[in-house]
Order: C-alpha cells, then sequence, then structure tokens
C-alpha cells in the first residue's frame, strides 16, 4: 500500500543494496501484495538463523554516494545501513518483524538524508487448505523518508514526509472449486496517516474498505496464496488540508497467476474507477506484468538471469486542489549471475501523470561478493532521472551515484 517506492523492499533490502519502499495500488492490490512475501527468507540463507521455522538476519553496511534532493545540490555524502528480520512460522502461519534504516550524511551542508521503515505482519489460518474456515492478516508499517522517489511524483508528494499505514483481512473460506482453489470472501479495511516530514503537520488520512469474491489456492505446497477475484469493490475516502475526497473501484483479475510455470508469475487486473474530488470523473485502471526467473522456467537452458515488466494505470489524488488525475506507470528490470560472484542488472521507470508531467529514471547496478558464504556485499548503482512539465518539478533530475559495503549475518 505505501506508495514511496525507493530501491527494495524490506525483505530484499536485506540481501541487495538500495532503500526501502512501500507501494499504493488501491482496488488493485489491497489486502493481498504487502504480504505476499512473509514466508520468504525462512531458508536457503548463506549466514544467519533460517531453519524453515524462524528466521533471524541482521545487516550492516556502509555507504558513499553524490545525493540530490529537492533540498539538496549533489554532494559527497557517507552513511551507514541497518537492519533486522525476525520470523517464526508453522505451516501457513506466520509472524515477523523487520526494520531497516538507511542514513547519509553530507559533508558540505551537515545535512541529514534517511530513509527508515519498520513492518510488522502476520497470517493466520483455522483450517486447512480446503476447508472451511477463516483466514486472516495484519500488516503495519511505519516509514519516513527525506529523499523523494518517482513514486512520489505519482501521488503528487512534493516533500519529506513520515507514513503510517495498517491494513487487516479477514477472509471466511468455504468448499474446494477444483482440486485446489476453494471459495473465498475476503473483506479488508486499511488506514493510512501522513505527515509532512518538515514541520509534522498532518497532510493526509485515507481509509479503506474493501471486499471480494474471489478464488484461493495453496499450489504445489506454497505458503502463500495465489487469488482469482471474479469481483472486487473498494471504497477509498480521503480527508487532506484542501478537503474530502472519495472513489469506488470495480476490479476483477488474477492477483499473481501461472502457479504451473516455474518461475514465472503473471499479473492481470482490470477495473474501473468512479473518483469525486473537486469535479467527478471516472476511467480504466488496470495493473499488468510479469515476474520471470529464468532459472527455474521449464522448457528452457538453466540461465541465470532475471527480468521483470509491469504497467499499472491508476487515479491519484492532488492533495493540493483535490483533483484525481490519471497515473500511467511503467517498469522494467533486467539482472543476471552469469559471471561467477557477480549480478549486474539495470532498471527503468516511467511515471506520466496526464497533462502535468512525465519522469524517467534508469538505474544501472553492479554488485560483487568476494566470499562465498559469508554474507558480504559490494554494490555500486548509478541512478539517472530526467523530467518534463509542471508537475515533475519538484523532483530533480540528473544522477545519483551511490557505493554499497553491506554484511548480511
Amino acid at each position: 500500500m505505501w506508495k514511496t517506492r525507493a530501491a527494495l523492499l524490506m525483505a530484499a533490502a536485506l540481501v541487495l543494496p538500495g532503500p526501502v519502499w512501500g507501494d499504493e495500488h488501491p482496488g488493485m492490490d489491497d489486502f493481498y501484495a504487502r504480504t505476499r512475501g512473509r514466508h520468504e527468507g525462512f531458508t536457503g540463507c548463506l549466514i544467519g538463523l533460517c531453519d524453515g521455522q524462524r528466521l533471524l538476519q541482521l545487516l550492516v553496511g556502509g555507504q558513499v554516494a553524490n545525493p540530490s534532493t529537492d533540498a539538496l545540490q549533489p554532494a559527497l555524502a557517507e552513511g551507514v545501513r541497518l537492519g533486522a528480520d525476525a520470523g517464526l512460522r508453522g505451516g501457513y502461519q506466520v509472524v515477523r518483524a523487520r526494520g531497516f534504516a538507511d542514513l547519509l550524511w553530507v559533508n558540505a551542508t551537515g545535512e541529514r538524508i534517511t530513509e527508515y521503515v519498520a513492518q510488522a505482519t502476520g497470517f493466520f489460518t483455522t483450517a486447512a487448505p480446503g476447508a472451511v474456515g477463516l483466514h486472516g492478516q495484519a500488516d503495519v508499517q511505519l516509514a519516513a523518508r527525506t529523499e523523494l522517489e518517482p513514486d512520489d511524483l505519482a501521488e503528487f508528494v512534493a516533500r519529506p514526509y513520515t507514513v503510517l499505514d495498517v491494513e487487516g483481512e479477514l477472509a471466511p473460506v468455504g468448499v474446494m472449486v477444483d482440486k485446489e482453489a476453494f471459495l473465498a470472501l475476503p473483506l479488508g479495511y486499511a488506514h493510512r496517516v501522513r505527515w509532512d516530514g518538515l514541520d509534522g503537520q498532518e497532510i493526509e488520512t485515507r481509509r479503506t474498505l474493501s471486499g471480494a469474491l474471489a478464488l484461493r489456492a495453496f499450489q504445489k505446497q506454497i505458503r502463500h496464496h495465489y487469488q482469482l477475484e471474479a469481483l472486487r469493490v473498494t471504497r477509498l475516502d480521503w480527508a487532506v488540508p484542501a478537503g474530502k475526497a472519495h472513489a469506488w473501484k470495480g476490479q476483477l483479475g488474477y492477483q499473481h497467476l501461472s502457479p504451473d510455470l516455474p518461475g514465472v508469475q503473471l499479473w492481470l487486473l482490470f477495473g474501473w474507477a468512479w473518483v469525486d474530488g473537486l469535479t467527478d470523473d471516472h476511467g480504466f485502471i488496470t495493473r499488468v506484468g510479469a515476474d520471470v526467473d529464468f532459472r527455474t522456467v521449464e522448457g528452457l537452458p538453466n540461465l541465470p538471469a532475471e527480468a521483470s515488466l509491469h504497467f499499472d494505470r491508476d487515479w491519484a489524488l492532488d492533495r493540493r486542489d483535490l483533483r484525481f488525475r490519471a497515473v500511467a506507470r511503467w517498469r522494467a528490470f533486467l539482472a543476471t549471475t552469469a559471471w561467477a560472484a557477480w549480478r549486474v542488472g539495470a532498471g527503468y521507470e516511467w511515471v506520466s501523470v496526464g497533462s502535468q508531467g512525465t519522469l524517467h529514471a534508469f538505474v544501472p547496478e553492479v554488485a560483487w561478493r568476494p566470499f562465498s558464504g559469508l554474507g558480504f556485499e559490494v554494490g555500486l548503482r548509478v541512478r539517472v532521472r530526467a523530467r518534463s512539465g509542471p508537475a515533475a518539478e519538484t523532483l530533480p533530475d540528473g544522477e545519483r551515484l551511490q557505493l554499497n559495503l553491506d554484511w548480511l549475518l
């Protein structure tokens, strides 16, 4: 649900260099995507504790960068990266908590550039998959950031901020429809509060109610579920300094597809939104995309590469004038580990806010793990951004160079 995206979600941030991110797609991924990775990392860690039932890992790192923000010109900065991830699970049930801090001090100005995030999540079920019972999940995230990213443009955020997100879902589940899928009625509530990071003033409150008729499946012994939504209806209400606004959204489609294709994950979500701010409007919304791990795709040689491509279209509220505007985004990523201890990749993001402006971001990166199994990683990334139109004026263009030395233990 969070809309501040830097480089990686907390789980990935404990492995790869980069700040944390959050993502908001009201009516498209609410009550589903944010806790999907709750079982990741319980096995296969290099060092640390991950015996299948328990998880405990720490991240300690240093970084050097030439940051560029809305308040600073590029200048040399040094800092640290700290993270922790702990969890317990049994069967499909899990509780997990994690936190991350990314801090930079700019030598020339004495300013600090920071990213903080804390998350607690849990999932429980009263019956085995396919038996009548109840699923429940809850998630709480608190984050603060001073450096803006392309996703902030898509949400008309122009200043540093702190955000609190709380969401919960109860889903009565019924009988099997086929050998793995069973009926579910997921019902959810979410609450967000955002504060200005400079003066601490509350700048947004958002409440979300959502209900769906869906088919769920825990296929091939996976511990997270796939979900086909025959219909989802979502109601959103905003309270911002400029006034109040609301939206209705209807959708259908797959919240992840293709469990029978190892290494492939697909999103196929389509819907329509009716928005009411200063003026009424309506329009098409969608999320389509794919993540592919070529190392495990059947029918292909074992290629040491991963790729993703996503397109989203939704409506975002401009808090300054209480108007909704259509926002479209493309995101692509490709990485390979073909060269022994090296990982090389590049990402691209394109954000268009109606006629208000467009932002392009290109991020190549390379990482080196010189001591296999010891958890050390040296990462180098360059972010190049270009902008056009008035909505992009608050996000600087130019480049940002960052070097990380991380130790996962």
